[in-house]
Order: C-alpha cells, then sequence, then structure tokens
C-alpha cells in the first residue's frame, strides 16, 4: 500500500509540475513565464541579464526569478522584459537600447516608476507600446523607425512618453513598427511599414482602411494580422513565407480575410502567425524551417513554408501563444500546461543538446525541476540525453537497481524494465521529455531525459 501511495502521489506531482503556468513571453533567445500562484520563471540565455537573476548564465530549465508571488503581467522584448505585479506597478531587467538605464543592463528586477496604472503594454525589441488605465497611449525607447509614436525620427524616450491624447483598447509592438485598435474600433500602425511597395517610417498613428469594427490587433516582422468583432481573421504586410495564411506569397497593402472561420486569438511572430479559432483549436503557418508553426516534421522542417493555417492541437483551451523569438514558440492551456518548440536552445526549456538543429514537436515544459529531485538519491545519471535510442545508466555506487520505469510529462507509465537495469531502449517513444524513475532498495529518483 505505501509503495502505491507512493507511485500515485509521484504521478501526481508530475502532472500538476506540467500544468502550473498562467503566462509566458519569448525574447530573442530567451524565455519567462508567470506559474499559477504567481511565482516568476525565466530560462535561456541571460547574456545580456535578460533572466532576471544576478548572473548572466545561461538556464536550460525554468530558474524562479526571486521569491515574490505577486506577479500579474509580463511582455519581452530582445533582451528585456516588462512586468507587472498585481498592485499595478512596473518592473524590468535586462538591456534595451535607449530605454532608462538600460545602457548598462538591469541585474535583478527593477522598479520603473510609482505609477500604477498601467492597463496593458507590449515590448518590441528595444522598445514598448503602453496603455494606462484611462485608455491613454504611450511609447518608451528606440525611435529609430518612428516605432515609439514620438512624431519625430531618430532618438529614444527614455522614459514612457504620452502618445497624443486619443483612447485605445490594445496595442501590438512588432520588430519595428506597432499596431493598435483605438475605442471606437478603427485600426491604427506607426513605425516602419510598407506604403505602395516601398517601405516608409511613419512618424505617429496612422489609420489603416475606415472600419470600425476591430477587435485585436498583433504585429509581428514585416507582417500584422486582427481580429474583428465578429470574429474574423485579416491579415497584411509582408508575405514571403505565406505567413498570411491566404495560400500564396504575394503581399498585401491592405488587411485581406483569411478564410470563413473564426477566431478569438492571434499572433504575429518571425515569418510565421499562430492562432485559435473561438472552438479552442489551435492553429499555425508561415515560416517553419525551425520546426516553430509545431508540426512535428522531422528537422529541418519540411515544408519550409505553410500557406495557409494548419491545426496543431485537436483540443481545445489554448489561451496564450508567444512567438516573436528567434523561430521559436510558447503555448499555454487553459489547464496550465505550457508546449514550446522550434529554434533549439535553452530558451526552450526542456534541456539543451548543442546537436540538435531543433524541436518540431512541442514539449511539455516542466514548471520546476527542482521538486523532482527532493527524498531521492540523485547519485544516478543518464547518458546520453538527449537520446534517440538507448539510455545508459551511470551507477557510480553500484546500487541494486530493481526496476526501470518511464513516466512521461502526465504521469503515465509508458514502459517498465526489470531485469537489465543498465540501460532502458526508447527507441520507440515519441519525440518528446520524459521521467526516468529508478527504483533502487524501496527508494526512489526521477531523472528527466529527452528524446529526439
Amino acid at each position: 500500500m505505501k509503495k502505491l501511495l507512493f507511485t500515485l502521489l509521484t504521478l501526481l506531482s508530475l502532472q500538476l509540475q506540467a500544468q502550473c503556468w498562467k503566462e509566458v513571453v519569448v525574447g530573442e533567445q530567451h524565455t519567462m513565464a508567470i506559474a499559477n500562484n504567481g511565482t516568476l520563471w525565466s530560462w535561456g540565455a541571460g547574456t545580456q541579464n535578460q533572466l532576471g537573476y544576478s548572473t548572466n548564465n545561461f538556464h536550460y530549465t525554468p530558474k524562479q526569478v526571486g521569491t515574490n508571488n505577486d506577479w500579474k503581467k509580463i511582455s519581452a522584448g530582445k533582451w528585456y522584459n516588462l512586468i507587472q505585479k498585481n498592485d499595478g506597478t512596473l518592473w524590468t531587467c535586462g538591456i534595451g537600447s535607449g530605454m532608462l538605464i538600460f545602457s548598462t543592463g538591469i541585474k535583478t528586477l527593477y522598479q520603473i516608476n510609482t505609477d500604477t496604472d498601467w492597463k496593458s503594454f507590449s515590448c518590441g525589441p528595444h522598445f514598448a507600446i503602453l496603455i494606462k488605465n484611462d485608455g491613454t497611449l504611450w511609447g518608451w525607447g528606440d525611435n529609430s523607425f518612428g516605432q515609439a509614436g514620438a512624431g519625430y525620427l531618430g532618438g529614444a524616450e527614455s522614459y514612457p512618453k504620452q502618445i497624443g491624447t486619443d483612447t485605445w483598447k490594445c496595442v501590438d509592438a512588432g520588430v519595428m513598427h506597432s499596431v493598435a485598435v483605438k475605442t471606437d474600433g478603427t485600426l491604427w500602425v506607426w513605425g516602419r511599414i510598407s506604403i505602395n511597395g516601398a517601405f516608409q517610417n511613419i512618424l505617429s498613428p496612422i489609420q489603416i482602411g475606415t472600419d470600425t469594427d476591430w477587435e485585436i490587433a498583433s504585429a509581428g516582422q514585416d507582417s500584422n494580422a486582427a481580429i474583428k468583432t465578429n470574429g474574423t481573421l485579416w491579415t497584411w504586410g509582408d508575405n514571403g513565407a505565406g505567413q498570411l495564411g491566404i495560400g500564396n506569397q504575394i503581399g498585401q497593402e491592405n488587411p485581406v480575410q483569411v478564410g470563413t472561420d473564426t477566431w478569438q486569438l492571434v499572433e504575429a511572430g518571425m515569418g510565421d502567425m499562430h492562432g485559435t479559432k473561438t472552438n479552442g483549436s489551435l492553429w499555425g503557418w508561415g515560416y517553419n524551417l525551425f520546426g516553430q508553426i509545431g508540426m512535428g516534421e522531422n528537422t529541418p522542417a519540411e515544408p519550409e513554408k505553410i500557406l495557409t493555417p494548419v491545426q496543431i492541437f485537436s483540443e481545445s483551451g489554448w489561451k496564450a501563444v508567444s512567438s516573436v523569438g528567434h523561430y521559436f514558440t510558447a503555448f499555454i492551456n487553459t489547464n496550465g500546461s505550457l508546449k514550446m518548440c522550434g529554434d533549439n536552445g535553452p530558451h526552450l526549456g526542456i534541456g539543451y543538446n548543442p546537436d540538435i538543429f531543433s524541436v518540431a514537436t512541442p514539449t511539455t515544459v516542466i514548471c520546476s525541476t527542482a521538486s523532482l529531485q527532493e527524498n531521492t538519491l540523485n547519485i544516478i545519471s543518464v547518458y546520453p540525453n538527449p537520446t534517440s535510442g538507448m539510455l545508459n545508466l551511470a551507477n557510480a555506487n553500484d546500487l541494486n537497481i530493481e526496476k526501470l520505469t518511464v513516466i512521461d510529462v502526465t504521469g503515465k507509465t509508458l514502459l517498465e524494465q526489470r531485469n537489465n537495469t543498465s540501460q532502458i531502449d526508447v527507441q520507440q517513444l515519441p519525440v518528446g521529455m520524459y521521467f526516468l524513475e529508478i527504483t533502487t532498495n524501496g527508494t526512489k529518483q526521477h531523472t528527466k531525459f529527452i528524446k529526439e
């Protein structure tokens, strides 16, 4: 009975650790997320202090940032982040050109000012656009292409500066431009955008069309997407990788409708887009060389360009997508599970093998790897990790290993082996992350491994 109870608790622990995320954002080579308990986590490259730790190392799995548990919203730029607490205060870390004191890098979380009335905010590589509770729009940071909305070209806004006096519903910062919707439902853009086939620097917001029924909008590299109040999806801009989702690679000056289905969320990335339909299913299209669409092909991914939306997950409940990173994507479900795919690196949070080009199958990111090691031996390791076939055990103390069990991130037992306890063949497992449960003298140790 004790063994059965221990096993049940272990499986429940694994499942809970796979389902405890609330928000996620990706930068160029780092990821930051908020757990359901309000704690803040990050992983990936910390070379510009963008992880919020006091060191600038690489972290291959989630590590908690500080000890506070009152974090509410996050957004990520190239090498920096904006994070909001429940009390409305705004905090940051990393390096952002011309933004505050970012020139030397902020190693740990730093409060921007004393304002507590920020409603929403979105980070570009080195600039940010914000909306306050009263609907006013604010720009901050690099303005080389007019993307900070300052009304002039070049320079930077060191602190958030109000853009005009109109009121706004939502805003999204792209790479060198932004797109936003006013409270009257009109659609606006500014920064580096294509007009009549040539890129121009638009210094203040200009209106796109005359429609007044826009609900949300998203800006990518040189492409945009928006959803109307009736749920229809519209895209425009560069279409070299098929990221407009209209079945060809012809760029569009003005918004064109994508199919006839209804959508609730869209995210424009670096030549790719993802969205969720009103039934909660998740779809992707556009540039896919690094497997960032999440279709699960061999890598380098084929086809390289997806011209119309393809379904990624059939199950419903996908509530958030973040993909304006260096060709990698993060997905969060309402059940709290977080999956990532794309260009391989520490930013995926699933461990890292430099010999792997990309991870095309969305793989679950565990909330905290530290808790997996509680009350375990921690003296048996596995190799190679990641592995494509045989997983070997390094048992330096020659312990008596009774059983090996492979468990997936939901807690389901996939393989069990009692005879040969020096290695186990995992060749038939799908690509992804798993746990090897090692039973020795009645004690269990859980070690994470990646099947490539």
